[in-house]
């Protein structure tokens, strides 16, 4: 009897380490289905949802970094470390990284932002306000500094400080940033 008990607390044993070896290829089986249907925009979206600090690289060389505090269909909103609101064209974005050598989540999925706001609906919304920002475009090594007037569909209006001050009108798809001070 005592050799059966022990044949039968072995197989018990096998099973159990059976079992647990099919559950952890079962799990990087699921993290590697979830990895390859990954896209940017999910990506962001963890992050936004984990209040993550984050460095985006723009295509122009520029960086924008901050907490993601909203996202759009075609944009992420930032709050810098100094305070003010950072929003950054989608497309005008090559890389995120994060500081402090923090070990960033796997992109899990495909998930779309919860917003559907778009960066013109965005940026009308506060133009009534006349907020100073600070805009880059693409192909200006300097930003544009003024007030923002007016916001359509694909043109910015901006009251550029300076000596002249200027009118100037900016084809949305130039922007790949708008930064507002704190206030």
């Amino acid at each position: 009897m005592g050799e059966d008990l022990e044949d039968f607390t072995q197989l018990v044993g096998d099973m159990r380490a059976s079992d647990a070896a099919h559950a952890r290829a079962r799990e990087r089986s699921l993290r590697q289905q979830a990895t390859e249907q990954a896209t940017f925009d999910g990506l962001l979206t963890d992050l936004a949802e984990s209040g993550a600090e984050i460095q985006l690289r723009l295509r122009s060389g520029r960086t924008a970094r901050g907490i993601i505090i909203g996202r759009g269909a075609d944009f992420v909103a930032l709050r810098p470390r100094h305070g003010g609101v950072t929003v950054v064209a989608s497309a005008a974005v090559s890389q995120l990284r994060r500081p402090g050598g923090d070990r960033p989540p796997q992109p899990t999925g495909d998930r779309a932002p919860t917003t559907v706001g778009t960066l013109a609906a965005y940026l009308s919304g506060i133009a009534p306000d006349r907020p100073q920002v600070a805009v880059a475009t693409a192909g200006e090594p300097g930003l544009l500094v003024g007030e923002l007037r007016s916001a359509g569909r694909d043109v910015l209006t901006l009251a550029l400080t300076g000596d002249p001050p200027a009118i100037v009108y900016l084809a949305l798809d130039s922007v790949e940033s708008l930064s507002s001070p704190p206030g």
